[in-house]
């Protein structure tokens, strides 16, 4: 049995929805109390330092020449993650460290179902979900949904300076309604509000459900996001 001595805090959402800024305003914030934090990005990995192998599967993953089935895709998005989990996640909450992660399984969750059109994707993530269990990772502490409307994620990703999209970036405005669509759903069925992903394990890994509207200033969010994690400390 892991132990936990430090918060495992995920931040999920759309890209251009403002994770990465936030994640660093959290991390700076829990600096300032005198708490260590470490962060990691899905599937990249740490957000300082890297590792080589994690480059080459995120590298493969997001390189938009590559047409890979759900399966494939799952697979590698796996690999990363239990990688990940093993090598930064789990060794830092054991050592007392706020672990702060920009994705996580949940994003595989609502992807996937957007991307797939077969049954065969919602066994494929009981099963993930299964190995979650077996494996005794870490329980997210806290997860929050930067809920942002797809027109004002897009025009956020078109002002950043050199910013190239990814293979995921890249999907249809359509389908990246459905993203959020997804995303909403999840948390509110997580919250009581919603039965569409009852039959989905999910809330056994997750022990606090937030979402906050991502559309507000900056420093709304920030506030709203510290308020949470205030009644965690």
């Amino acid at each position: 049995m892991i132990k936990q001595n430090g918060l495992s805090i995920v931040f999920e959402g759309l890209d251009g929805s403002g994770k990465t800024g936030q994640v660093k305003r959290l991390e700076r914030r829990l600096e300032n109390i005198g708490r260590e934090t470490f962060i990691v990005k899905e599937p990249y990995g740490p957000s300082k330092g890297g590792d080589s192998f994690l480059d080459v599967l995120s590298s493969l993953l997001m390189n938009e020449q590559y047409d890979y089935s759900t399966l494939t895709e799952l697979l590698l998005f796996s690999t990363a993650r239990s990688f990940i989990m093993e090598h930064f996640i789990i060794p830092g909450l054991e050592r007392g460290y706020d672990i702060i992660s920009d994705r996580s399984i949940l994003s595989t969750f609502v992807y996937q179902k957007v991307r797939s059109e077969n049954l065969e994707t919602a066994e494929t993530l009981d099963l993930f979900l299964s190995l979650y269990a077996i494996h005794s990772w870490p329980i997210i502490s806290i997860a929050f949904l930067l809920d942002v409307d797809v027109e004002e994620s897009l025009k956020r990703l078109k002002q950043q300076k050199d910013h190239s999209f990814d293979r995921f970036e890249q999907m249809s405005k359509s389908s990246l309604e459905e993203v959020a669509k997804e995303y909403r759903s999840l948390f509110l069925s997580s919250l009581g509000k919603d039965a569409e992903w009852k039959n989905w394990d999910s809330i056994d890994i997750v022990d606090k459900w937030c979402i906050v509207n991502s559309n507000n200033d900056i420093d709304r969010v920030e506030e709203d996001i510290w308020e949470e994690i205030k009644c965690l400390l």
